[in-house]
């Protein structure tokens, strides 16, 4: 991914609405990019990185970069307005509802360049779906020392067989490759945003070694973690 400056990602939004079609689904897919989903109709629900989200006319979901995530969309279709963020703001900003999406594309309309101040003050908290076995399971994995899954099927009385297909359903993906991604993603987290060593952000994400963890970051970046320590020094010249 080529990091673009702040002025740049802010110059390029385009605010137009994105219909999804009735009763569709969007396959588990990434995205390089940082974005906050704006839902102006309809309903759909989301799993990714950050658990499940049933989403309802102004939802805000924050993407940071490298998300991933799936889409189930309601009877109804939905318009929604996908609006480009910088990594920093990606990285800062939470999910939750604003009272009156449109205004808030009307602001970010008439001054792109504090899209993320904007957004910052207009959305409050909500909360993610944590009622099913899957949910809790997301929650669960976001611990670096988390249980196995057999360890985690066996305190919940379901086998680690059966979980893994219900997670599955539910989030398009393993838990296997959730957790991976999970923790790769905390540890580049840091590594933009934080001051520990290389060795240290490992070890704390939950990974065998520094090793272990640049091939996770390369392979979700295409990116070493130096290069991205450096991306974070830029930032803080800025």
């Amino acid at each position: 991914m080529r990091v673009p400056e702040e002025a740049e990602v802010l110059s390029e939004r385009r605010l137009a609405p994105q219909h999804l079609p009735a009763a569709s689904a969007l396959a588990w897919h990434a995205h390089d990019e940082a974005y906050a989903a704006v839902l102006l109709d309809g309903c759909y629900l989301e799993a990714g990185d950050g658990g499940r989200f049933k989403a309802e006319p102004g939802q805000v979901l924050i993407h940071p970069p490298f998300s991933g995530h799936a889409n189930w969309i309601d009877r109804g279709g939905v318009a929604l307005v996908n609006v480009p963020l910088s990594v920093v703001d990606g990285l800062r900003l939470e999910s939750g509802l604003v009272g009156d999406p449109e205004q808030l594309l009307d602001e970010i309309g008439r001054r792109p360049g504090q899209a993320g101040a904007l957004l910052a003050a207009a959305v409050r908290p909500s909360a993610k779906l944590e009622s099913d076995l899957p949910d809790l399971l997301a929650t669960a994995m976001l611990d670096p020392e988390a249980p196995s899954l057999t360890e985690w099927a066996d305190r919940h009385q379901v086998s680690a067989r059966t979980i893994t297909r219900h997670f599955r359903q539910a989030f398009g993906i393993s838990p296997a490759r959730h957790r991976l991604r999970v923790r790769t993603l905390a540890a580049w987290r840091e590594i933009v945003d934080g001051v520990r060593s290389l060795a240290d952000i490992a070890a704390a994400a939950g990974f065998a070694d520094q090793a272990h963890m640049t091939r996770s970051i390369v392979t979700l970046t295409g990116r070493p973690p130096r290069a991205w320590r450096d991306v974070h020094l830029v930032q803080d010249a800025v």
